[in-house]
């Protein structure tokens, strides 16, 4: 757990001092999951919470709960599941099902960038630990 939150204490070191004008209730974050049937990374929360919604380094987008956070997941799932995806996407975790997207078990969106670029996030079904992956729009292959 140490090195979470190293790993949390130095994105906050990178990104400076909280921008949101407000800290998302715990309430709002409960009633987001609830929708989208599945919990999110703490971690996430937490930057979402200090610096959502910013645009940061000019290409990276994050919105907050109060600003169509569930919305823009919802969107972005729904695009996703509508790609007819190649039989030999590379896609870590899902190499018999190839891609999958919401709920407990697929891949949820966290952020994207004004490049095409997509961040998901999924739990490793033995551990419960949680993943990063990247695609860009244009490519059908996911990067951990």
């Amino acid at each position: 757990m140490e090195g979470v939150m190293d790993y949390l204490r130095a994105v906050f070191a990178m990104l400076g001092e909280s921008t949101a004008p407000a800290e998302s209730s715990a309430r709002q974050w409960r009633a987001l999951e609830a929708r989208l049937g599945t919990g999110l990374p703490d971690d996430y929360k937490a930057v979402v919470d200090a610096h959502a919604p910013v645009q940061m380094n000019g290409h990276l987008y994050l919105v907050s709960p109060d600003e169509g956070l569930a919305e823009y997941i919802e969107r972005v799932v729904e695009e996703f599941r509508d790609t007819s995806w190649r039989d030999d996407v590379a896609c870590r975790g899902f190499e018999r099902t190839g891609p999958r997207f919401g709920g407990a078990a697929g891949m949820i969106p966290l952020a994207d960038t004004d490049r095409g670029d997509y961040v998901f996030s999924v739990r490793e079904p033995d551990t419960g630990a949680w993943r990063i992956l990247t695609c860009d729009g244009d490519e059908q292959d996911f990067h951990e």
